[in-house]
């Protein structure tokens, strides 16, 4: 039921247009009408004739004022001004002459030129002048009959009667023409609103077509003003800043902004773009910047000076930027393929060398002795045979070593077998127990040291490494009544470096670099191909790590030293002991 009523005697629903505005008007206006009603019927005095007819006939508006409320909500809200306006137009007349026994021009006069306006806000101008027009001719009529009653009143009756017939064409003209200025004004500002909002619409369509392209970017744009005497601030970013930088704008801006994020080593690159910049010229450049994470990024950058024509100066800087990260770490990895085969190829062409060369040399050897062994069996001298073939026999040995060793150092990269974590201790244990017969004939004394780390690596790749080290300490030991070798880790930088030391022959400097070369050999006379710590170098790159060699100068010993990389662990507690073997 309340429902119901709520419905009833609401607003009419609809836009803003003129139509439903002046029915939501009429809609008031009757409900008003029905509360000042009841309260005359109830609490107008009755103690007179006059007071009972004003009671009775203010009841009896309220049924109309209801009819006229359903008539409304049917949408016929013109047809119940109509019959609301003229009904109130000739019940107040006629209840003045029923009280009065004339009509009382006064209070009728302002009673008419109320329901003239109301014309007007609930039909429109032209509506209100008809309305004025109608009432001014049931006035003319009444007056008349009052005339024709009273003689001697009949000329301040027709007097009254051209003062009201120019009061109300005059007031309802003027309504007229405001209501008019009033619909244009409604109009215009009607289709300024639909413009407006049609324009906010575009935008946020457009607003958000951009967050969409950006958020799917790597890229972020910029603005920046120069700001006296701070100098260039930033005011705005769109796109994938934070992506980019880890930060937010706020946080950005509070820590210093880009100066404070570059990268040191880039500080005057920078310095010379913005000097640019200061030229009224755009830039392009390639710059670090630190995230929030502590990570680099590498950015392309392209900016727009913003140039004050008054003053003739840098106001600012529109710009982009673009994360290249994944484009630097490219470049870097095909310069270090790059690096890597020209590597290759210097190791082919000392290859080459070896095959004509080194393989070549037993070759002539064997022929050389064969024609010595066909004469020397010819004359019956054995032992002369006997030491040729010896001699054949050491060379094809050669030959077999050297083959051996180029086969060896060639899979090296190729055929390493996965990682596993070990004690690098385990490690030094097996190298230790390859090159027992070289530490023992040579009396070499090792000192291992304690709490060695766990390394992640390909154990037998590594376990040649160390063989291959201690077997070179122990070789090049030199006249020392007292070898040793002592094994161990130490810091270098942030590396964790492991060592390999003896007391031997040692290394001038300009040989440093060349006892890694593939053949290489300092002492043409030593033992071995050349291809031992080539071959180190190779396991402990391929490994992620380096090595090189420390050494004061001919008989003051070496010290080999490689790293790792990620693949060392921390230490732990070592279950062999320091010592000798």
């Amino acid at each position: 039921m309340f429902g119901r009523l709520q419905r009833f005697f609401g607003p009419p629903r609809g836009g803003n247009d003129a139509i439903t505005v002046r029915a939501r008007l009429l809609g008031r206006v009757l409900n008003v009408h029905v509360v000042v009603a009841l309260s005359l019927a109830v609490f107008y005095p009755a103690e007179t004739e006059a007071g009972r007819a004003v009671r009775a006939t203010a009841l009896a508006t309220v049924p109309l004022a209801l009819l006229m409320r359903g008539v409304m909500n049917r949408g016929l809200a013109r047809t119940a001004s109509w019959i609301f306006l003229v009904f109130l137009s000739v019940l107040v007349p006629g209840l003045s002459i029923y009280l009065t026994g004339s009509v009382a021009l006064v209070s009728v006069s302002v009673f008419q030129m109320m329901l003239i306006v109301m014309a007007g806000l609930l039909l429109g101008g032209r509506e209100a002048i008809v309305f004025a027009v109608l009432i001014v001719g049931g006035n003319g009529l009444l007056l008349r009959m009052e005339a024709l009653r009273l003689p001697e009143r009949a000329e301040g009756l027709y007097a009254a009667w051209i003062l009201q017939l120019v009061c109300y064409i005059a007031t309802a003209a003027l309504l007229a023409r405001a209501i008019a200025l009033t619909e244009e004004l409604f109009t215009l500002a009607t289709r300024e609103a639909v413009d407006r909002r049609s324009a906010e619409a575009a935008l946020r369509e457009s607003m958000e077509r951009y967050r969409l392209i950006t958020a799917v970017s790597s890229d972020y744009t910029f603005s920046t003003d120069f700001v006296e005497p701070h100098g260039l601030r930033l005011n705005w970013v769109a796109g994938a800043f934070e992506t980019i930088t880890g930060f937010s704008f706020d946080e950005y801006v509070a820590r210093g902004g880009w100066r404070a994020a570059l990268h040191p080593e880039d500080a005057d690159r920078d310095a010379r773009d913005l000097e640019q910049l200061r030229q009224n010229r755009p830039v392009a450049s390639e710059l670090r910047t630190v995230c929030k994470d502590g990570r680099v990024r590498w950015v392309r950058i392209y900016a727009l000076p913003v140039w004050d024509e008054a003053k003739q100066r840098l106001a600012g800087i529109y710009g982009a930027v673009q994360d290249i990260s994944a484009r630097k770490a490219a470049e870097a990895e095909r310069e270090a393929l790059i690096r890597e085969l020209e590597a290759r190829n210097a190791e082919l062409e000392r290859f080459t060398y070896t095959v004509s060369h080194d393989l070549k040399s037993p070759l002539i050897t064997i022929r050389g002795f064969l024609g010595h062994i066909e004469q020397a069996a010819i004359e019956g001298k054995v032992d002369a045979v006997r030491a040729d073939m010896d001699r054949v026999y050491k060379s094809t040995a050669r030959m077999h070593q050297l083959l051996d060793d180029l086969l060896e150092l060639s899979r090296i990269g190729r055929l390493a077998k996965p990682p596993e974590e070990i004690p690098f201790e385990a490690i030094v244990r097996d190298a230790l127990d390859r090159t027992h017969g070289r530490l023992s004939s040579n009396k070499v004394t090792v000192t291992v040291a304690e709490n060695l780390p766990t390394v992640c690596v390909d154990r037998d790749r590594l376990v040649e490494v160390m063989q291959n080290l201690i077997d070179n300490a122990a070789k090049f030991k030199g006249d020392r009544a007292d070898p040793a070798i002592w094994i161990g880790t130490r810091r270098v930088g942030d590396d964790l470096a492991f060592y390999v030391r003896d007391n031997g022959i040692g290394i001038e400097a300009r040989y440093r670099d060349r006892v890694f070369n593939l053949f290489d050999k300092l002492d043409p006379k030593s033992a071995g191909t050349g291809v031992g710590l080539a071959l180190v170098k190779r396991i402990v790159e391929v490994h992620g790590g380096r090595i090189w060699v420390e050494s004061e100068g001919p008989g003051t010993g070496a010290t080999f030293l490689f790293t790792l990389g990620e693949a060392a662990r921390e230490p732990r507690p070592s279950s062999l002991p320091g010592g000798s073997s």
